[in-house]
């Protein structure tokens, strides 16, 4: 009996750790294959799980690496909170532990992309700051000249872009791409995000014909690297193109580009998800422009359906929609289909 009680307090632990860590196993290889494929909602699901189910188990530094990953797919498909979180949580733990390495360089890169999404100049200076102490880390692992000094260089470049400081976004900008191009020329994706924050940066200034040179000159190289490159980053720089194109008055190709920018994030978040509502907003406006008013209704009526179906509706959004719709009725001169959408854009209004 004895040897019998033995064994079964040998064996089932065993048993049980075994289980675990086969499962665990599981899931972090779905998750690396996730980030590979640059497949957001995935990279959230395996991440998350992995963090419900073992987060007292995990060593530090597995525990930084999925929460590092987990909040860059947050950031990506649009949760900037979870990603700013995730972001500090890492940043805490790596600073009690004093490990000033490239972990800690992309939290706070992570920290300081979450600001630079953010709505108009709020958070941009913490932003900036972030991405400081990051480029700070990886000049002391790498040097003052190193080609893995792009990305903060580039992210605070684009977060002067938000503060609409030419001087500084050029400089840093152009910083990034000097040692993307002493180690690879024109060979590396990075040197896109270079390019189309250069363009955008001009496009501010209202010099279109520059801003077009440069973010036209991104997509050349996007192109020549496919399918090596971000479907995520070619989705932004179609939007940034077709925005360009809308400034110029050329709107059926910013209605090509704009499309091209929704059929590639229904590729990587799927064609359900409730983050393309702006999108699909983007090309009903285009489409109204170019008086393909059977299109623009279609996907004004797509971005109310996801609006609605939201837990926290934002009614002045949904009313702008129902004003659209109203004001494209009114050019068709069917009036009363007009005064229909009108009266739902007051009503939306006053909610």
């Amino acid at each position: 009996m004895k040897k019998l009680f033995i064994l079964l307090t040998t064996i089932i632990p065993y048993i049980i750790y075994s289980q675990n860590n086969y499962e665990y196993r599981s899931i972090n290889d779905s998750l690396n294959v996730s980030i590979k494929k640059n497949n957001y909602a995935s990279v959230i699901n395996f991440g998350e799980q992995l963090l419900n189910k073992f987060k007292n188990e995990l060593a530090d530094s597995s525990l930084v690496r999925i929460k590092l990953n987990t909040g860059y797919a947050h950031k990506h498909s649009g949760n900037l909170q979870k990603a700013k979180q995730y972001a500090n949580d890492c940043i805490i733990k790596l600073e009690k532990q004093n490990s000033k390495n490239i972990q800690l360089a992309k939290a706070y890169e992570l920290l300081a992309l979450s600001y630079n999404h953010s709505s108009g100049n709020i958070g941009v200076e913490p932003g900036i700051d972030a991405a400081n102490k990051a480029l700070a880390i990886r000049k002391k692992i790498f040097g003052n000249d190193h080609h893995e000094l792009y990305r903060p260089y580039f992210i605070k470049g684009e977060l002067y872009i938000i503060l609409r400081d030419k001087d500084a976004s050029l400089e840093n900008n152009y910083k990034g791409l000097n040692v993307l191009q002493k180690k690879f020329g024109e060979n590396h994706i990075g040197i896109t995000r270079g390019y189309k924050n250069i363009g955008l940066v001009y496009a501010n200034e209202n010099e279109y014909d520059k801003a077009l040179k440069h973010l036209l000159k991104a997509q050349k190289i996007r192109e020549k690297l496919f399918p090596h490159v971000s479907l995520l980053g070619h989705s932004n720089l179609c939007t940034n193109l077709a925005t360009l194109y809308y400034r110029l008055g050329e709107h059926n190709k910013g209605l090509l580009y704009q499309e091209k920018a929704l059929e590639l994030k229904q590729k990587i978040l799927g064609k359900d998800s409730p983050t393309l509502i702006n999108s699909y907003a983007r090309v009903a406006a285009f489409a109204t422009l170019t008086r393909n008013y059977e299109k623009a209704k279609n996907y004004f009526s797509k971005a109310i359906d996801f609006t609605l179906s939201q837990e926290n509706i934002k009614y002045g959004e949904l009313a702008q929609y129902y004003n659209a719709i109203a004001k494209m009725y009114s050019s068709l001169k069917q009036y009363h289909k007009a005064i229909t959408y009108f009266h739902k854009a007051m009503i939306t209004k006053k909610k």
